[in-house]
């Protein structure tokens, strides 16, 4: 048989019995415990929930908009007028709170994206959290910031904020703050980096913020959106 045709038999036959399984799956025993869902559908993906019946609850942290509208969390400009790229999270809830690189929060005077995961610890006021501009036309507006934009940035975007964030902490003098951990350090304490003092650091994070901006535009050209102050 030759290659071409092997793989197209391969491929039909992988097909098939996808095809079976996902008719299949619901309420199929898998063991004494745990069992598969009905398969959901959309285009080429299908996801098939497994369920366990002795799970227990792991809702162990809040996020950013769990936080932000029940008034447990702020995210607040710095307090000498604002600083582009660096924005302060307090934490009054009492779990973690999971912060996600590329999640947008909308308000202060312009909307941001956060540069890095972090896990702020409850309790914990203003912890300084490396972010990128993605409103170029605005610098007016309150200290602090009113809701999250639910859902995190474009992969393009956030791809360019999370290398400007770890690039610029990288060639930073590290300020050790109490109360964080960063893009999954097991430490307790995280090296924050509210204003970078090198200059290699100040250029990669201009760099990396320029970058945000040209992507931020690019998008709004491509779905023909023309926000006045150039937000994503």
């Amino acid at each position: 048989m030759k290659p071409r045709i092997f793989a197209i038999a391969i491929t039909a036959i992988i097909v098939t019995i996808a095809t079976i399984v996902v008719g299949q799956t619901a309420n199929t025993k898998l063991d004494s415990r745990r069992s598969l869902g009905a398969a959901k559908s959309f285009r080429n993906l299908t996801l098939i929930p497994v369920y366990d019946a002795i799970a227990v609850n792991s809702d162990n942290y809040v996020t950013l908009d769990e936080g932000l509208r029940s008034k447990r969390v702020t995210v607040a400009e710095s307090s000498n007028g604002g600083d582009v790229n660096t924005l302060y999270v307090t934490n009054r809830s009492d779990k973690p709170l999971y912060l996600l690189a590329g999640e947008v929060v909308l308000g202060g005077r312009q909307d941001r994206c956060l540069g890095q995961d972090t896990i702020v610890k409850p309790g914990k006021k203003r912890i300084p959290i490396a972010v990128f501009c993605v409103e170029h036309g605005r610098w007016t507006g309150r200290a602090e910031f009113d809701s999250s934009a639910g859902t995190v940035a474009s992969q393009d975007v956030r791809s360019s904020a999370q290398n400007g964030a770890f690039k610029a902490a990288s060639a930073s003098s590290p300020v050790a703050v109490d109360g964080a951990v960063a893009s999954g350090r097991r430490s307790a304490r995280v090296q924050a980096y509210a204003r970078p003092e090198s200059g290699i650091a100040v250029a990669a994070t201009g760099k990396a913020q320029q970058e945000v901006w040209d992507k931020v535009a690019a998008k709004n050209a491509k779905f023909n959106a023309a926000p006045a102050t150039g937000t994503y």
